[in-house]
């Protein structure tokens, strides 16, 4: 089974200051458009936002792997610009300018509606410890799922389980069930 690393952009040596949700989901699109049919996404944080909104657009896998998968609740316009000092106004004209841009689809993308959605026999792996997301949340969601399943660690933080041989063991079992 041939397995593809990349950085995302605006991630690693990808170059450019920031990548976006949606910016890397369309590189997500690129590099399977590129490769022809691929039959599984395997992310880790931020990248499995975009691995989500790539599938529910249309990109087919047969498996999705998230690992540490920060599961923001409410509004996420609003909540990323009052991390980052800026009004609840400046969230609502942001998100109205990007939707004018892009789509209202994307604009108003909600995993927590999504998630459940996707066709694919989904993997979560997520630590206890995560400081950057609760783990309440990913039970939450993978209640939701028909299809996932939850492998949860215990002591590590939220880059510690994509480094963890033991979740990586799961991931790999993960990849080769057949369908």
């Amino acid at each position: 089974m041939p397995v593809v690393l990349f950085d995302l952009p605006g991630h690693g040596n990808s170059g450019g200051t920031a990548g976006y949700t949606f910016e890397v989901a369309d590189a997500i699109q690129l590099v399977a458009n590129g490769l022809g049919p691929i039959d599984s996404i395997v992310s880790h944080s931020f990248g499995s936002g975009s691995a989500a909104v790539i599938q529910t657009e249309g990109l087919q896998v047969d498996r999705t792997v998230f690992i540490s998968t920060p599961f923001g609740r409410g509004d996420r316009w609003v909540r990323v610009a009052l991390e980052h000092g800026y009004t609840e106004d400046d969230a609502h004209r942001a998100r109205a300018r990007y939707m004018a841009r892009f789509s209202e689809f994307r604009a108003t993308y909600d995993w927590w509606a999504e998630v459940p959605r996707l066709d694919t026999d989904l993997l979560f792996v997520h630590s206890t410890a995560d400081e950057r997301a609760p783990i309440k949340d990913v039970r939450d969601v993978v209640a939701t799922c028909p299809r996932a399943a939850l492998v949860e660690v215990d002591g590590l933080d939220h880059r510690g389980v994509a480094r963890d041989p033991r979740a990586l063991d799961q991931v790999v079992a993960h990849l080769r069930a057949r369908s």
